[in-house]
């Protein structure tokens, strides 16, 4: 007798064909139900013994397709399980058809006298006894609670995650409070040094002495140092002062009034506050970070420190020393390590979140295919004409575009290296609309999507695609909501796709367009650089684009950029169309 087995799990096929073959049986094996109505469809089996709980395709959509097979459905189909264990469980499975509901684990007498009796009832004629329809409705309420209690669950263990989400939080604010104090004492020392400094110009002797090992220190911590006349606003300053601003120092001559008109013009309040409260003497330490315009027109971050070292009869200033650090390096670095951090984050939520996704997913696909296979039964036993068949109808496609939407969630989050294989653009571009479309309604955003069904198929990693389109989009949004903060005929997002040539060959063009704030020519320069961005800190890491461009030039293609500032932006995703190999 040939028995084909039906489990996701290698140990129980193991223990299953042990058993099977021990009696006698040829034991063929598949490890979920759309495989095993493959291998029944090219070779039928005399009997098959399915488990429930399995990926791809369940035991009970297993079930179902049996018997809605004409090749298939007079061989006897065996549930056996460990995962569904009430009375209205087997009750479902018989009535979708089963010939015996067998629970794990079994002893194996008893499994294969209850297998001899399956065989046996259907030569007989006989089968398993259906339940009356008003059962059934009972059944597909009672069900139906337990998925409300499953969901119900998993909302519990989603306020968990949360918990354990504040607790990370408040670790890295200590983290961030103890960085401050680190800061702080980085502070202090750098007020020592200045009270060295002051030191060093009193003993004259000693500064002649050691002026040039000063000079080679100063170079390399790339520091300037500056002498202010506080009443006449004339200041001496050493070489590496004017260099740090791109100046010889033949050429550069400072004064308080050239030193404040470099600024930044956003700086400028700030700074000027923090000079005139330190002179005023509300202030102990002269401390202030600034951009100062160097000679070619570029900025560079400074860091400014000093103190009155000489005042008058009336304790007015006299004289101020300190020195001017270019921290433009530095501040690079901090954003990078900040962009870092982000991304770090931001991977592990998305890291977080697929896992908690996946088994989510798990745990809804089980109620979601029990509705949907309660609703097929429901609308099979309708008679035609009926004004229910409509309502179970809508159950149906309701259930699964559940089903679509979770499965696009799983393969957005997913992030294990995928090779490239046969895509269709349409699929890719719906998957991505399938995650935003909640976020673009409530932001009044209006989608206008155009992507034909008959372009032909890409080889591509479909989910590194689709993280693609997930940035353009959310840039056109917030390009959009920038310009449009409420409701606006304009506020449309236009997502379209094309087929065109280039060189001879056949290409796939995506265009993401809006007509939001546009893009400057000097960001268009510098949009897909690693870590540039124009958003805050806390909303953009500069990395979006930068990603989004390696992920097109590693499947050949190229991103084209149109703009004008205040009218639109129009982004082309150029794809090449991959012949098939023989």
């Amino acid at each position: 007798m040939k028995v084909l087995i039906v489990d996701d799990h290698p140990q129980n096929l193991y223990l299953l064909r042990a058993l099977l073959e021990g009696h006698g049986c040829a034991v063929d094996e598949a490890r979920h139900g759309a495989e095993a109505l493959t291998k029944a469809r090219q070779s039928p089996p005399d009997l098959v013994v399915s488990d429930l709980l399995m990926p791809v395709m369940d035991g009970y959509t297993l079930l179902r397709h049996w018997k809605a097979d004409d090749r298939l459905k007079s061989i006897p189909f065996v549930v056996y399980t460990a995962t569904y264990t009430e009375p209205k469980d087997e009750r479902l499975a018989l009535d979708l058809g089963a010939d015996a509901f067998i629970l794990k684990p079994a002893e194996p007498e008893t499994f294969m006298e209850r297998i001899q009796a399956v065989l046996a009832q259907t030569r007989a004629g006989s089968g398993p006894t259906r339940a009356p329809q008003g059962e059934e409705t009972a059944l597909l309420r009672n069900y139906g609670e337990v998925v409300v209690r499953k969901l119900e669950q998993k909302a519990l263990q989603l306020a968990e995650v949360n918990r354990a989400l504040q607790e990370d939080i408040k670790r890295r604010e200590a983290a961030e409070a103890e960085a401050q104090r680190l800061r702080a004492e980085a502070e202090r020392a750098n007020a020592s040094l200045l009270t060295a400094l002051e030191e060093q110009r009193k003993a004259e002797v000693a500064l002649r002495e050691n002026e040039e090992r000063l000079r080679l220190a100063l170079s390399a911590a790339n520091q300037g140092l500056y002498d202010l006349n506080v009443q006449t606003g004339e200041a001496i300053v050493s070489p590496e002062y004017a260099r740090m601003l791109g100046y010889e120092p033949e050429e550069f001559h400072e004064t308080n009034a050239a030193w404040r008109e470099r600024l930044h013009p956003d700086d400028r309040e700030a700074v000027d506050r923090a000079y005139q409260e330190y002179i005023a003497g509300q202030r102990d330490l002269y401390r202030v970070e600034f951009r100062q315009r160097t000679k070619s027109g570029e900025w560079k971050w400074i860091l400014s420190l000093g103190r009155v070292v000489s005042r008058d009869a009336e304790g007015k200033p006299l004289r101020m020393l300190g020195t001017h650090t270019d921290l433009t390096d530095r501040k690079r670095l901090e954003a990078e390590r900040w962009a870092l951090e982000a991304q770090l984050r931001q991977q592990q939520k998305l890291e977080a979140i697929g896992t908690l996704a996946g088994g989510v997913a798990h745990e809804i696909n089980n109620p979601i295919n029990g509705v949907m296979n309660y609703a097929q039964l429901i609308q099979d036993r309708l008679p035609a004409g009926s004004s229910l068949l409509e309502f179970t109808g809508e159950i149906l496609h309701e259930t699964r575009r559940i089903a679509t939407i979770v499965q696009c969630l799983l393969t957005f989050a997913r992030n294990e290296h995928q090779s490239q294989s046969p895509a269709r653009i349409a699929d890719i571009v719906e998957g991505t609309l399938s995650l935003i479309r909640t976020v673009m309604r409530r932001d009044q955003i209006t989608l206008q999507v155009h992507v034909p069904d008959d372009l032909p198929a890409l080889r591509c990693r479909s989910q590194q695609l689709q993280q693609v389109m997930m940035n353009l989009m959310t840039n056109a949004r917030d390009a959009l909501n920038e310009r449009y903060p409420g409701h606006d005929p304009d506020k449309v997002l236009n997502v379209t796709t094309n087929l065109l040539e280039k060189e001879g060959r056949p290409w796939i063009r995506v265009t993401v367009e809006d007509h939001g704030t546009g893009i400057t020519p000097e960001v268009r320069e510098r949009m897909f650089d690693p870590f540039f961005t124009t958003k805050p800190r806390d909303k953009g890491t500069g990395l979006g684009l930068a990603i989004s461009h390696g992920i097109v030039k590693e499947h050949h293609g190229e991103i084209i950029v149109e703009s004008e500032p205040g009218r639109f932006t129009r982004i082309h995703v150029d794809l090449p169309v991959v012949a098939e190999t023989a």
